[in-house]
């Protein structure tokens, strides 16, 4: 776990305060850990993102493999998410270690394996 969370918040990834281990959920709002309705931590659910808040979805992403995106959906990935230098997506949705930082106020992309400014998520 990452003592000070990771959320999505209108396609932005961004630091919260607190922790995202909380027993009803997250959202990001303005920085700021939320409660969201659901959980990240169920049985093999995992979590997905519709329209701010955090919802129950295919997978779990708190695997040793990590987690990938597919369709809005947080799926096993190979690599980790719990890396010091951020996060890349490459191919096919799958979470690769990265240079860079994943918080990003104008959302994440990815570009040569280095997260640049980008609207929502997307792919170079």
């Amino acid at each position: 776990n990452m003592p000070v969370g990771l959320g999505i918040w209108k396609g932005v990834l961004q630091y919260a305060k607190g922790s995202w281990n909380m027993p009803g959920g997250l959202a990001i709002f303005q920085g700021v850990l939320e409660y969201a309705r659901g959980t990240w931590n169920m049985l093999g659910r995992g979590l997905g993102i519709c329209q701010g808040d955090l919802e129950y979805a295919r997978g779990s992403w708190n695997m040793p493999g990590g987690l990938g995106i597919c369709q809005g959906v947080l799926e096993y990935a190979k690599g980790s998410w719990n890396m010091p230098g951020g996060l890349a997506i490459f191919q096919g949705g799958v979470l690769e270690y990265a240079r860079g930082s994943w918080n990003i106020p104008g959302g994440l992309g990815i570009c040569q394996g280095v997260l640049e400014y980008a609207r929502g998520l997307g792919i170079c």
